[in-house]
């Protein structure tokens, strides 16, 4: 799944709105669906398959792009299912603050 938000960003900035649904419907796909949530492993030949909550290769992109595909009418309905689902993952997993010194 790595960089394929990148790619997804790259078709829809140049217009490519049929290759940006491609990637929507790979993603929709390939996700994990459970009490509203949406996630997705990240899987990497060296290390253990994690769920990436990290800004810079993490998940964090999703609800971005998502939101951009749905402001370009690509999907709209999906996009915004899988918008919300991503958003409530990451709400349901919101570490305390108090306890861990971070979110």
């Amino acid at each position: 799944m790595h960089g394929l938000i990148s790619v997804g960003r790259y078709f829809l900035k140049r217009n490519y709105h049929e290759e940006v649904a491609m990637v929507i419907d790979y993603l929709a796909k390939y996700g994990e669906y459970s009490d509203g949530e949406i996630k997705w492993l990240i899987k990497n030949p060296f290390k253990p398959p994690k769920y990436d909550f990290g800004l810079a290769h993490g998940m964090a992109g999703y609800p971005y792009f998502f939101g951009k595909c749905y402001q370009n009418d690509i999907e709209p309905e999906l996009c915004k299912r899988l918008g919300d689902g991503i958003v409530a993952f990451y709400n349901n997993n919101t570490q305390e603050y108090e306890e861990v010194g971070s979110f």
